[in-house]
C-alpha cells in the first residue's frame, strides 16, 4: 500500500504530466500556422515545450518522408509515464507485469495511430484520384509515399521468376485499396490481441 506522502507525490506528478501534455499538444498545433503563431505567450510556450520536443526531433528515423513522428513519440512517452503512475496509484503496487503492460500498450498506441493515419490518408487519396487533379503538390507528395508500398505489395504477389505474374499486379488505385484493407485489418485485429495480452500482463504477480 502507498503511504500518504507517496500517494500525494504521485498524484502531483500525474497532474503535472497531464498539464504538460496539454501544453505540448497546443504547441504542436500552433506550429502548423508557421509565422502566424508568434508573440509573447506563444514564444513563452515554446520555451517551455521546445526543449523536450527537440530531444525527439534530433532522432533521424522519426522523420519518414514528409511525415515527422517525433511529436507523437514525445507525447507517447509522457502518456506511458502517466499511465504507469495511474497504475501504481490505483493498484498500490509496482510490478514488472504492470511495466510490460504499459510498455506494450504504448508501443501499440503508436502502431494503432499509424494504421489509422494510413487508412485515412489512403481513403483521401482514393477519393482525390476521381475528383481532383493528380498534379497538385499535395497528391504528388502522397504518391511518393504510397508508390513504394504498392510496389512492395505487388512484389509479394509475384511468385518465382514468372514474368506473367506482372500482369496480375495491382494498379495504383487497387494498390491503395489493398493498403486500406490491410491497415483496417491490422488496426482491428491488433487492438483485440494487444488488449488480451495487456490484461494478462497486468495480472502477473511479479
Amino acid at each position: 500500500m502507498l503511504t500518504g506522502n507517496l500517494f500525494t507525490t504521485l498524484n502531483i506528478l500525474r497532474a503535472l504530466i497531464s498539464a504538460y501534455s496539454v501544453l505540448l499538444v497546443i504547441r504542436i498545433f500552433l506550429t502548423w500556422f508557421g509565422d502566424f503563431a508568434q508573440g509573447g505567450p506563444i514564444d513563452f510556450l515554446g520555451k517551455i515545450t521546445d526543449p523536450y520536443l527537440n530531444i525527439f526531433r534530433r532522432i533521424p528515423w522519426l522523420r519518414i518522408g514528409v511525415f515527422d513522428m517525433s511529436p507523437v513519440i514525445g507525447l507517447l512517452i509522457l502518456s506511458m509515464t502517466g499511465s504507469l503512475l495511474n497504475a501504481i496509484i490505483y493498484t498500490g503496487k509496482f510490478t514488472l507485469g504492470i511495466v510490460l503492460s504499459i510498455l506494450l500498450s504504448g508501443i501499440w498506441s503508436v502502431a494503432q495511430f499509424l494504421f489509422q493515419f494510413l487508412l485515412i490518408v489512403t481513403l483521401i487519396r482514393l477519393v482525390s484520384i476521381h475528383f481532383f487533379q493528380s498534379n497538385h503538390p499535395i497528391w504528388m507528395n502522397l504518391d511518393r509515399f504510397f508508390y513504394p508500398i504498392v510496389d512492395k505489395i505487388n512484389k509479394l504477389k509475384r511468385r518465382g521468376n514468372d514474368f506473367n505474374a506482372y500482369r496480375s499486379d495491382f494498379s495504383y488505385p487497387n494498390g491503395l485499396i489493398a493498403i486500406a484493407v490491410i491497415s483496417l485489418a491490422m488496426w482491428i485485429g491488433g487492438a483485440f490481441l494487444i488488449s488480451l495480452l495487456s490484461n494478462f500482463l497486468m495480472t502477473l504477480p511479479i
